[in-house]
């Protein structure tokens, strides 16, 4: 009973710990379209999601077993941290889509939403864990190239690479002395 109580205490503060990464696409339109969405689709969205995260944890439990037998100790802290993280997202997950079966059940629909809105944001804070995991080992999900593209400066003919050079010269405070000396 006590380990339970530590698994939601440690959820509900990732959960309501700030969020340092952008939210994919998708866990933003789960959310808009919560009241737009009817209970059958509520429920198979929710399964959807506790499907592929079990499904996460069971490939990051892998490539921990695959740290453990090279014994790279900083992928095993590494790889221990996120999963420990999507263990604790997987088990809100299931909590709340079951609340949110119940809540549906007995025409609660404001809880309802409540419960797969706590699904949804689950779902993203998983998926970031998940990357986390991924890049532990190498592995980056978002490989691609990067395109920038700088509009309204004028840079023509400026070497943006030389250093920065300050007119008056900054010298750098004294450093403190005793009046004892």
């Amino acid at each position: 009973m006590i380990g339970h109580h530590v698994i939601v205490l440690l959820a509900c503060s990732v959960l309501l710990a700030p969020l340092a990464h952008a939210q994919e696409p998708s866990v933003v339109g789960y959310v808009e379209l919560t009241s737009q969405l009817g209970p059958e689709e509520m429920n198979h969205a929710a399964s959807g999601i506790v499907t592929e995260m079990q499904a996460g944890v069971v490939s990051v439990t892998e490539l921990l077993e695959g740290a453990e037998s090279t014994e790279q100790m900083a992928q095993i802290r590494c790889l221990s941290s996120a999963l420990t993280t999507m263990r604790a997202l997987l088990a809100v997950t299931q909590e709340s889509a079951d609340g949110m079966e119940r809540y549906l059940a007995t025409g609660a629909r404001g809880l309802a939403d409540h419960e797969f809105r706590k699904v949804t944001i689950a779902w993203g804070k998983f998926q970031q864990a998940r990357a986390e995991a991924l890049a532990c080992v190498g592995k980056n999900p978002s490989n691609g190239d990067t395109t920038v593209e700088v509009v309204g400066a004028d840079l023509d003919g400026v070497d943006v690479t030389e250093d920065f050079a300050y007119e008056d010269e900054i010298e750098p405070d004294p450093p403190p002395t005793s009046q004892f000396q």
